[in-house]
């Protein structure tokens, strides 16, 4: 299967107007930085988006290409992550390429039969177990 990857960039930016940027060492402070984030769907990866980003998912193949962020983190927390901030991204892609796994992750998003109608996947009925009883009687 072809792989879709999830790649994540982020930029550093003053936190708020008054960050003095002109001042040495001004990123050294967490209060004056804040990150944005985009992220990309892509068929493709590009140079640019192996040496810029800092997290790349392999969605068709569920591992993780890059992580620079969390070294610790697996791809079940990074796609639970993604999904939660970026939902119309994730769930429409991960529902094409796995959705047994999807609904594993977020089982209350599964789809639920209607009350009364009888569900969409029925177990078979387990099959006939005969018992034969070979003991002789006499008579």
């Amino acid at each position: 299967m072809k792989s879709i990857y999830l790649v994540a960039y982020y930029f550093q930016k003053p936190a708020h107007d008054r960050v003095k940027t002109g001042r040495p060492g001004w990123m050294k402070d967490a209060a004056n930085t804040s990150w944005d984030e985009q992220v990309a769907i892509t068929r493709n990866l590009k140079n640019r988006d192996i040496t810029m980003s800092k997290i790349i998912l392999d969605l068709a193949n569920k591992k993780i290409v890059r992580n620079a962020w969390r070294s610790g983190a697996d791809f079940d927390e990074l796609f639970k992550y993604f999904n939660g901030n970026y939902p119309e991204q994730t769930r429409g892609i991960m529902l094409q390429l796995d959705p047994a796994y999807y609904f594993t992750m977020f089982p209350e998003q599964a789809p639920q039969p209607a009350p009364g109608s009888a569900p969409d996947f029925v177990m078979p009925p387990p099959p006939e177990v005969r018992v034969v009883d070979t003991a002789t009687h006499a008579q």
